[in-house]
């Protein structure tokens, strides 16, 4: 239920980010001013849409697969080939929060600026990498719970 929350909050960063990209079209163009912060700014948006949207994708079960042999398997031989590819998946996301976070509290600990003119803080974007590794991971420990349930049983939870 929060992967589907937040999966319905980031759709609303497109309309963030495309509204911003329409005021440095307004700026660039009608004022000949161009602004220092759109192109950096739209990034940011982006990189946090992209993070905190992987337990969004997961729940929804759309990330990719070989759909060529996958299809081909029943629910429950599906569900026994994911636990084995879930041991990928944890060392995966482990690493990711794991390292992500380094890089967020080294961001922190450093006040890190970007080496643009603007300099906006870096360190609550870096965070985002360790934030939305946390949210597949708890979604993906929900995905291994439904794929044990229905290995073991050939039953599907509600």
């Amino acid at each position: 239920m929060m992967s589907e929350w937040i999966g319905r909050l980031l759709c609303w960063f497109v309309v963030v980010m495309f509204l911003i990209i329409c005021f440095e079209i307004f700026m660039r163009y009608i004022f000949r001013m161009p602004t220092l912060w759109v192109h950096e700014t739209t990034g940011f948006v982006l990189c946090i849409a992209v993070m905190l949207s992987g337990g969004f994708t997961l729940y929804h079960n759309t990330h990719v697969n070989v759909e060529i042999f996958y299809t081909r398997l029943s629910p429950r031989k599906r569900a026994i080939l994911d636990l084995f590819t879930w041991l990928m998946f944890y060392a995966f996301v482990i690493i990711l929060i794991w390292q992500g976070g380094e890089l967020a509290r080294l961001s922190i600990a450093r006040n890190e600026h970007s080496n643009t003119y603007w300099r906006p803080i870096m360190w609550p974007f870096k965070l985002m990498v360790p934030i939305g590794a946390v949210f597949i991971l708890l979604q993906g420990l929900a995905k291994t719970a439904r794929d044990l349930v229905l290995a073991i049983t050939g039953k599907e939870l509600a």
